[in-house]
């Protein structure tokens, strides 16, 4: 992951800003990582303009994690890992497939914030 100056990827940085608001953080990092973005709980990340807006900022970054997870996964291609996201299958446009990215950027991210919080998801 691309990094700040201060070491952190911009994608962190969002989910420990979201961690900022909650009430119940670890219940937020679980319902992320139980649920998904699908369920509704990142209400910044429901409808198309703000998914693709989140994918166009982070899409550098979302790739390289693509690209992690693909050669994590044994997957030949990048396109083959995403082939396997929850909802891949519905992403016929572009604006769906750009949703389909933030979604799978924002859940491994908080899974990455909650193992780099010792949380057990």
């Amino acid at each position: 992951m691309k990094a700040d100056k201060a070491g952190t990827s911009p994608l962190v940085m969002v989910i420990v800003e979201d961690l900022l608001d909650q009430d119940d953080p670890k219940g937020y990092i679980e319902d992320v990582t139980n649920h998904g973005c699908v369920s509704g709980t990142c209400a910044e990340l429901i409808y198309y303009k703000d998914t693709c807006a989140f994918y166009g900022k982070h899409k550098e970054e979302i790739w390289e994690m693509a690209g992690e997870c693909q050669q994590a996964g044994g997957y030949k291609t990048v396109l083959e890992f995403l082939a396997t996201l929850n909802g891949a299958e519905n992403a016929d446009t572009v604006d769906q497939f750009e949703n389909l990215m933030a979604w799978f950027a924002y859940e491994e991210t908080t899974r990455k914030v909650a193992g780099m919080l010792d949380i057990e998801i």
